[in-house]
């Protein structure tokens, strides 16, 4: 995805939850897509910045990658026409609402977001954006992926996951709840409501 947007002229922020997620995945699987179709390109690794080139030279688009894990050093950065998070459940969502206000610049027109991750229910704040009626939805299972054999991975993940850990790992499912969350959506939900404490502790009891 950013490698696409990058040959199409378009400046990218891609992130992702920690710098090892966002070297060995996003700036890896970016500069592999790039070599493989042989695109001329800079990266400065320290910097975290790469800059495509056109067949004459001059730049094309350039892409800024950044770990949410310190999320302040994204402030800043402009002219910004698409961004991509990888892993967005596990960031913060201060994160994105800082990357956000990078989609800005004289020559951006119809900036693009794009959230890529595992589901982890409905009390994390990404299934708020991916059930929006304004977010084009993408669902896809481990069914999917062609690039393993998927009936073999399958099975010995069915044998490993519980069933309410597969269906949010192989499956993708939005659950009301996640297995490592104390709270169920309809918790959350009666907290931002006044005088329902009552009722809460009722219904744990």
């Amino acid at each position: 995805l950013v490698a696409n947007r990058l040959t199409h002229g378009k400046n990218v922020l891609g992130i992702a939850p920690t710098y090892g997620v966002l070297s060995s995945v996003l700036i890896k699987g970016t500069l592999d897509m790039l070599r493989a179709y042989r695109w001329q390109y800079k990266y400065n690794k320290s910097e975290k910045l790469l800059v495509l080139h056109k067949k004459d030279g001059t730049e094309l688009s350039r892409a800024y990658f950044r770990s949410a894990e310190n999320p302040e050093l994204i402030r800043g950065i402009t002219d910004i026409d698409v961004l991509v998070m990888d892993e967005a459940a596990v960031c913060d969502p201060l994160t994105y609402d800082i990357a956000l206000a990078c989609l800005r610049g004289s020559k951006v027109r119809d900036p693009q977001s794009f959230l890529i991750t595992t589901p982890k229910g409905r009390a994390n704040w990404t299934a708020e954006i991916y059930l929006s009626p304004d977010t084009l939805a993408i669902h896809s299972t481990i069914a999917e992926n062609t690039t393993i054999d998927t009936k073999a991975f399958m099975e010995m993940l069915l044998k490993r996951y519980g069933e309410h850990f597969a269906r949010q790992e192989i499956y993708a499912e939005i659950l009301d709840s996640t297995e490592d969350g104390l709270f169920k959506t309809k918790h959350i939900d009666a907290l931002r409501k006044e005088d329902t404490t009552w009722n809460i502790y009722r219904d744990w009891e």
